[in-house]
């Protein structure tokens, strides 16, 4: 629907940083979702947000700061944010398979609403120069955090053969596998599994794996 022209003398509603700030994110992820990191320009956010272009550069910097902030940090807050929950609970309270569930599903779920801008994602990271190391450092810490749970979890429940480092990262490029590269595995003709489905076997088949491992070496 076309908008109003404003009428003349009318005030232009001041907006706060934090908007401003919401608005080119949300433009970020629209875009870069849309033409990838490297066919994407700050103009177009800018536009796309409806704010000065130079307003995006007083708040982000650069186009690799704004892709950080737009793309990668929602990934990191959602690994500190389950850690958070998790870490003042007494070791081995929890179910496992409640504990694994809530992450898997989650996280999952985050990845299929930002399938394309994880596509985006990935492509940027292996091609573009100027992103050297964005991922990685912006991801490194809430993945330690995951680790530390993770061996936190697995000393409680006795499961010694576990390497807490590679089995952190093995739930989450797991999940991402299933998320962002559907398509790749879909049968022709028959319905896609549902959400639950997914889920629930990819639950099952890393706390089984985990269990198995650990009475494997007890008995």
């Amino acid at each position: 629907m076309p908008k109003t022209p404003a009428q003349p003398g009318a005030k232009r509603v001041r907006r706060s940083p934090e908007t401003v700030r919401g608005l080119l994110l949300d433009a970020a992820v629209d875009v870069f979702a849309r033409r990838g990191y490297a066919g994407t320009t700050t103009r177009e956010i800018a536009l796309r947000a409806e704010v000065s272009e130079g307003l995006l550069f007083r708040h982000f910097g650069t186009k690799a700061v704004l892709f950080e902030e737009a793309v990668v940090r929602p990934f990191a807050r959602y690994l500190d944010d389950y850690v958070d929950r998790w870490i003042a609970a007494p070791a081995a309270s929890i179910a496992v398979v409640e504990l694994t569930a809530e992450y898997i599903g989650g996280l999952y779920d985050l990845l299929r609403d930002r399938r394309e801008v994880v596509l985006a994602l990935l492509a940027a990271n292996e091609h573009e120069a100027e992103l050297d190391g964005v991922v990685t450092d912006a991801i490194a810490t809430s993945l330690k955090r995951v680790e530390a749970l993770t061996t936190r979890e697995a000393t409680a429940r006795g499961y010694s053969m576990m390497d807490p480092h590679l089995a952190s990262r093995t739930f989450f490029a797991t999940v991402m596998g299933m998320a962002v590269l559907d398509r790749w595995y879909d049968r022709p003709g028959e319905p896609r599994p549902s959400r639950d489905a997914i889920v629930t076997e990819m639950t099952t088949m890393l706390v089984y794996g985990l269990e198995n491992r650990g009475s494997g070496e007890r008995s």
